[in-house]
């Protein structure tokens, strides 16, 4: 280290050094230098910083300023999951359920999903929904799994909510509710999912789990249509309303 850079070090406030090092790194208002947004964030990290150990996590697993490293990537996730950053327990269990860094132990990553997903973590919440419908990593439990489907679906990831409209279509884990079926479809299309346009689609024009109603049908199979859903297209023409190709 310089001796201006270690003077910089020693006279600054950790929240100084963040921003500077996030300066250096994205070369806001001053030349980009990795090295140095890297060196900021070790000294900060070594002082214990959450962010800092975050920030360094993420640069050793995608190779950014440094040399590709699980090992340290790691090491700076669990140095921030002490102080509870939901996302630093969601990577955990991502290389726990992946083996990378670390051996593979399904337990291990349902354990860190779990505390992300109970903190508010949308896609911990996903993965955990999945890791109890499937038992994996722990005892299946179909209502945990809803349970955190829900959460995940509140929380707007689309995914959550196809997964929770296909459980109320077909009973799987609940009760058969149309209805409910049509309200996740709902929420999901609103998203742009082509899957969930063409399904409530149907709906609106079956009237099975909403109100029949063809301008809504053809509100939504349109949107399907658009994004290359075929059976929205055959639908259209069925009942005589354009596809907007």
């Amino acid at each position: 280290m310089t001796n201006h850079f270690l003077k910089d070090l020693l006279q600054a406030n950790h929240t100084e050094l963040l921003a500077k090092a996030e300066a250096y790194y994205f070369g806001h208002g001053i030349k980009q230098d990795l090295k140095k947004a890297i060196k900021l964030w070790h000294f900060l990290a070594d002082k214990g910083h959450p962010l800092a150990q975050m920030n360094l996590a993420e640069s050793y697993q995608t190779g950014q300023g440094v040399d590709e490293n699980p090992s340290l990537a790691i090491k700076y996730w669990l140095l921030a999951a002490e102080h509870k950053i939901p996302e630093a327990w969601y990577n955990l269990g991502l290389s726990y359920f992946s083996g990378y860094g670390v051996e593979q132990e399904p337990v291990q990553a349902a354990k860190y999903w779990l505390l992300a997903a109970d903190a508010g973590h949308n896609l911990a919440q996903f993965n955990i929904a999945l890791a109890y419908s499937q038992g994996m990593g722990l005892e299946k439990d179909l209502d945990m799994s809803i349970k955190y489907y829900r959460l995940a679906a509140y929380q707007g990831l689309v995914q959550a909510q196809i997964n929770l409209a296909n459980a109320y279509l077909t009973g799987h884990g609940v009760t058969r509710d149309m209805s409910k079926a049509a309200k996740y479809w709902r929420l999901a299309a609103a998203q742009g999912e082509a899957l969930a346009q063409l399904n409530l689609g149907m709906a609106y024009l079956t009237g099975d789990g909403v109100k029949q109603d063809q301008n809504q049908a053809i509100k939504y199979l349109q949107l399907a249509a658009v994004q290359g859903k075929k059976l929205a297209k055959e639908k259209l023409r069925e009942i005589g309303a354009p596809t907007l190709d």
